[in-house]
């Protein structure tokens, strides 16, 4: 069996079973996060998977409203005609890689948190990141409480924008 974590380095689509993912996510219980009702998230993953994965937990578990992206390029294009309060970008993406990415976003003047996705958890790799203009770095594959950790702390309520 191939490790996820392998897959996701080499950007391998794995495959990957809608159908329980979908009883998983709708079985577990909700519970009230303490997360704006209102909030808008943008998802940049070259992975549709990814995309797909963080878009279905964050409408579930967070009811938010969620944008995606399969490019950097079209992220930016979403960046430029809707705001939005999160923005998670994949760093490994071909033709404009996430460090790209989150340059030209800043230099647009977006001042929303932008997360750092990457299979890679490197002390090295984090702290580049976290220089190079992410807010913040989320460890692929991301779980629920990753996700409810960082949209917490980014956007808990209003009152804090």
């Amino acid at each position: 069996p191939e490790d996820v974590r392998e897959a996701f380095d080499r950007k391998a689509e794995v495959p990957f079973n809608w159908e329980e993912f979908v009883d998983i996510i709708t079985q577990e219980e909700e519970e009230e996060e303490e997360v704006r009702k209102d909030l808008r998230v943008l998802v940049i993953d070259d992975l549709k998977t990814n995309c797909e994965v963080a878009k279905l937990t964050i409408e579930k578990f967070f009811k938010a409203k969620v944008d995606t992206a399969l490019s950097a390029q079209e992220g930016l294009e979403l960046v430029k005609k809707n705001f939005h309060d999160v923005i998670f970008l994949d760093i490994k993406m071909p033709e404009i890689d996430g460090f790209q990415a989150v340059k030209m976003m800043r230099e647009m003047g977006v001042k929303s948190p932008i997360i750092a996705l990457n299979a890679d958890a490197f002390k090295t790799t984090i702290e580049k990141a976290l220089t190079s203009g992410f807010d913040d770095y989320l460890t692929k594959p991301f779980t629920k409480e990753g996700l409810k950790t960082i949209l917490e702390k980014y956007a808990g309520n209003k009152e804090e924008k």
